[in-house]
């Protein structure tokens, strides 16, 4: 089945460079449209079977199967009017810096390949909600909403859920629940590369730029991971390269293109929107300062028609269940409330102090002495609660714990390379230093909008991406080329201890990891790995469950509960089980099914004179969680 998906974004890619091969010019943009188009069907296809039911592995073979039918239909067409196929073509670098780089980036990609093979969802996030809401659709066949005690199961944008919902359905299981995000990755950094090229970097420097891009830490972390981070930074990768791509060719196509990848990201994570909006404007601007109005509206509406397919049916669901377009409690604890220019000072220096610790105390304990310093002179709290949200601020070591994976060395390198990018400025055209300027801006205006927590590194991630071509630009250059290969060489060395020792997933294991090597540890171990306490108390309460061949479960639940561990123990959709939320009060408590007669009841956290859930009477109790079940006798 996982052959249908591929075997369709084959034929869109086969398709658009026999049709528009002029316009598309390099085999990276073909991908990178080709992942647009191919997505964009998916969130189609999913919302026109969802009100059947029609989520199944037939329902979604058959949705595949069609654009796979046409593509053939119109090759034999092709064929029978005489015209010649034109296939793709790869060329290997020929420059020894580029084969460097070629080396570096495929040692990444082929160790963050096995990592993300190997080991199955285990991200905290995964289990609360991303992973937990995939199963639910699944058992519903249907991605509308549904009664939950965990709100952002419903509330959260759920595009990079709903690739890794395809590939759940088809296979049964979760084997391919990382490959989003992997994939994501290898799309970034073409698209990163590419856009080196649009800024004027040669062929070195465009290796030296997807180099960079590979081997940050927070990256190499995400790739391997079933969270949502690195498909949300593949969109926002594809905006940026379409809003150069139009600037220099004035190509219409584009506007559609960079709606879609806009609309994609927003589906995936609106928290990005700060690095969108400052590309929206330049493309916006572009379009109406080169096109007659007439021509500027259409493509305006085309791309807002873009906006509203992508979009449109998730949003409507949000609107009727929480009386708007968002669960207002989804961001209330994220915006930064401090909007004074003090308080713009104190948030960009405290998220930018996310990636300034180094393996040496006393430089931490300096930079330390130097954020306290300003917030000193600028009388702000550097603890600030308007500002400042989950975590106590500090210049911390680098960790190689997936939340708080932080980027020292390359926000080195990006502050030396926007330095010498601003001294060369009367050599280098405007375009590099406008595209900086807006990157740094888009940082900026996150950084404004967001509070700053611990764990913010990972949406720092579309900035490291999107600044990686302006590295390449910079140390691509004929007369320092060498001093670029020997920097990103140490870079990719430097990243060996997050592309081999992640606490959660080692293939060398060390101190701070949490489990054995991913080649040695039980596949059903390592979804413990960030939570080993869980296994044995999941265990316990649901063997029973398992004795007596009780197939419909109720979870009341705590709000961080890694809901999905419960699934996976219990077999997920192979073994036929359903498992539903018990809540009350809730705006998705509307919800709940009348078809659903559970025969055991998890509860976590309750009332201790709650004897009884449903007529079903206490069976066990471990770790302040209860197993309701009739006893064999009863």
């Amino acid at each position: 089945m996982i052959i249908l998906p591929i075997t369709a974004f084959l034929s869109i890619l086969l398709f658009l460079w026999n049709v528009y091969e002029d316009s598309l010019q390099t085999l990276r943009i073909a991908v990178l449209r080709s992942m647009l188009i191919w997505t964009t069907y998916l969130v189609v296809s999913l919302e026109l079977l969802s009100p059947f039911r029609g989520i199944t592995q037939w329902g979604l073979a058959f949705a595949w199967l069609l654009p796979i039918g046409l593509f053939i239909g119109w090759a034999i067409r092709r064929h029978g009017q005489g015209r010649k196929w034109s296939f793709p073509k790869l060329s290997p670098p020929v420059c020894w810096e580029c084969r460097i780089c070629l080396g570096i980036i495929g040692f990444i990609c082929l160790v963050t390949f096995v990592a993300a093979w190997i080991t199955p969802p285990q991200t905290w996030d995964s289990l609360s909600y991303h992973l937990s809401r995939v199963a639910h659709w699944a058992q519903n066949h249907s991605i509308g909403h549904y009664i939950s005690g965990i709100e952002r199961q419903n509330s959260m944008s759920p595009g990079a859920e709903w690739l890794v919902l395809n590939t759940y359905v088809l296979t049964q299981g979760d084997r391919f629940a990382n490959f989003p995000q992997w994939l994501s990755m290898v799309g970034s950094l073409l698209g990163v590369s590419w856009i080196a090229g649009e800024l004027g970097a040669g062929k070195t420097g465009q290796w030296l730029a997807a180099a960079f891009a590979a081997s940050i830490p927070i990256g190499i972390v995400e790739s391997s991971s079933s969270a949502t981070d690195y498909v949300a930074t593949l969109w926002v990768v594809v905006l940026a390269g379409e809003t150069l791509f139009y600037d220099r060719t004035k190509d219409n196509r584009s506007v559609l293109y960079s709606s879609l990848a806009a609309s994609l990201a927003i589906l995936t994570k609106p928290i990005v929107v700060p690095y969108i909006l400052p590309f929206a404007l330049w493309i916006g601007f572009t379009l109406y300062r080169c096109s007659r109005p007439k021509i500027s509206i259409k493509w305006t509406a085309i791309a807002l028609l873009g906006f509203l397919l992508i979009t449109s049916g998730y949003l409507s669901r949000n609107v009727t269940t929480f009386g708007g377009l968002s669960n207002p409690k989804d961001f209330s604890d994220h915006v930064n409330q401090l909007r004074t220019l003090p308080g713009v000072i104190s948030s960009v220096t405290k998220h930018a102090g996310l990636h300034a610790g180094f393996p040496n105390d006393r430089v931490n304990y300096w930079i330390s002495q130097g954020v306290t310093w300003i917030h000193n002179r600028i009388h702000v709290d550097i603890m600030d609660p308007r500002s400042t949200g989950d975590g106590f601020f500090a210049i911390r070591k680098p960790s190689t714990q997936e939340d708080l994976t932080s980027n020292p060395y390359h926000a080195l390198i990006i502050l030396v390379s926007t330095i010498f990018l601003i001294l060369a400025a009367k050599r280098l055209v405007w375009k590099p230093l406008l595209y900086g300027g807006i990157v740094v801006f888009s940082f900026i205006l996150y950084c404004s909008t967001y509070k700053w927590l611990i764990f913010s590194v990972r949406y720092h991630l579309p900035f490291f991406l999107i600044i990686s071509p302006i590295v390449g630009v910079v140390w691509g250059s004929t007369r320092i080329r060498w001093l670029g290969v020997l920097i990103i060489t140490f870079l990719g060395v430097s990243s060996f201890p997050w592309l081999f020792s992640i606490n959660s997933r080692p293939i060398v294991p060390n101190s701070h990891s949490t489990v054995r090597s991913i080649f040695i540890e039980p596949r059903q171990v390592l979804y413990y790995a960030n939570s080993i306490s869980e296994k044995d108390v999941i265990g316990s309460l649901l063997q029973p469950v398992k004795q007596q061949g009780c197939h419909e479960i109720g979870i009341m639940l705590n709000g961080e509960d890694p809901e999905y561990l419960y699934w996976e123990a219990m077999g997920g959709q192979i073994n036929d089980n359903r498992i539903e939320w018990i809540v009350a009060g809730t705006p998705s408590a509307q919800y709940e099914p009348n078809d659903f007669h559970p025969c055991a009841i998890i509860c976590a956290g309750c009332q201790p004179d709650q004897k009884a859930i449903r007529d079903l009477p206490i069976y066990l109790e471990i770790a302040n969680r209860r197993l309701y079940l009739k006893y064999p006798s009863q």
